[in-house]
């Protein structure tokens, strides 16, 4: 039976460490004293026996034995990439169906990317190719390589092979052959190559918006000091563009600032809460449909859309592809002798997600659209620090 499903499966390395890959005769025997042990199923005379620590889960290793000076791969002494790149090419030399996949970085759905064929298939490993590399596993058909497949432990493949090939995690492919089945799949873990790792829905739709992005960036400014420039050069000016940013979400930040805390309004200069408002990914963004308070804006340029207005500017930050979201902070300067309230934002762009725990994103209360409700949602409070903390 072929190595890599359960009876016949040579004893994995004990590289590995995952519980997964013990074989049956541990499988209820964790944690059991004294240790239970089997004999090396490599026929190597010695015995096999489960063991772990305190840093360690379960896993398999030879018992000592002085009088027996065998080399065995069985228990740990190999090489986890040797057993997956052995393991998977004898998976293939029957008849079996494997597939590849990716995530997609946008959207996260599966993308799949090609299959192993079956017909008159030869499997090869350490196949020498053409421009000199060796590939860990090749699939031929006559004098014709068709697929090539790299197992990857702990360095990724850098030189190129021919295509189609792929990259594969060592403890994937066991974890895929421990089910023994006739038809598998693998992610591809190769981060380059064309359209690799992106859905189709996703490339059509930054496809639209490169267009339209390419198309708005040749627009000319026609108001500021950047009069005259086109919208690409104008907005090379982050202190410019940041400053039209925070006019642009000036209403909205207020009104959920006190929603965050209603006693806002306590004295003079009092700072508010900074707020990431997360853009919509994946499409092109008009500003209209996610920003209801832009009357500062559009005021100012009596809804003009055209080339010319300021709000088209904004919107060409906005669709920025490397902008995930634009960070706020507010100060409210309390109400004049005439009882008119006096606040300021300012904005900055903010290209890397937020993620909890991290000190960048800490005291920043995270907001995203949600174009069904047609409002912004609070997804994520961070951690609450003051402004004089010193993290901004």
């Amino acid at each position: 039976m072929r190595r890599g499903v359960p009876d016949g499966l040579r004893m994995p390395p004990a590289a590995a460490h995952d519980p997964d890959f013990l074989p049956r005769e541990f499988a209820d025997a964790r944690y059991l004293r004294p240790r239970p042990r089997i004999p090396c199923p490599e026929g190597c005379g010695r015995e096999l026996q489960l063991v772990w620590g305190d840093q360690v889960g379960p896993y398999v290793r030879h018992v000592p034995n002085a009088s027996i000076r065998v080399n065995c791969t069985a228990g740990g002494e190999g090489d986890l990439h040797k057993w997956a790149k052995e393991d998977l090419a004898d998976y293939l030399s029957d008849t079996t169906m494997l597939h590849f996949a990716s995530r997609c970085k946008s959207c996260d759905a599966k993308v799949n990317l090609g299959s192993v064929p079956v017909k008159k298939r030869i499997v090869k490993t350490e196949y020498q190719l053409p421009n000199g590399g060796r590939a860990d596993i090749a699939v031929c058909v006559g004098n014709e390589t068709k697929v090539v497949i790299e197992v990857l432990n702990t360095n990724p493949t850098i030189t190129a092979r021919p295509e189609p090939w792929y990259e594969v995690e060592a403890r994937a492919v066991l974890r895929m052959l421990k089910l023994n089945q006739s038809s598998g799949e693998l992610e591809c873990v190769r981060p380059d190559g064309p359209g690799r790792g992106v859905c189709r829905k996703c490339e059509r739709l930054q496809q639209v918006r490169d267009t339209r992005l390419e198309k708005q960036g040749n627009w000319t400014a026609r108001f500021g000091k950047h009069k005259g420039k086109t919208f690409k050069e104008t907005s090379l000016d982050i202190t410019y563009g940041n400053n039209w940013l925070g006019e642009l979400v000036h209403e909205e930040y207020w009104q959920i600032a006190e929603q965050l805390d209603p006693d806002l309004q306590l004295g003079y200069a009092n700072s508010g809460p900074k707020i990431a408002f997360e853009l919509p990914k994946g499409d092109y963004v008009e500003l209209s449909s996610i920003f209801r308070n832009k009357l500062k804006l559009s005021s100012i340029y009596r809804n003009n859309y055209t080339n010319s207005s300021l709000l088209a500017f904004v919107e060409y930050l906005v669709n920025d592809p490397d902008l995930y979201a634009i960070e706020v902070t507010g100060v409210d300067y309390g109400t004049n002798s005439c009882g008119e309230r006096s606040t300021s934002t300012s904005a900055k762009r903010e290209r890397t997600p937020y993620k909890p725990g991290t000190k960048r994103a800490a005291g920043v209360t995270l907001l995203r659209f949600d174009s069904q409700l047609g409002k912004w949602t609070n997804t994520t409070t961070h951690p609450r620090l003051d402004v004089d903390d010193g993290y901004y």
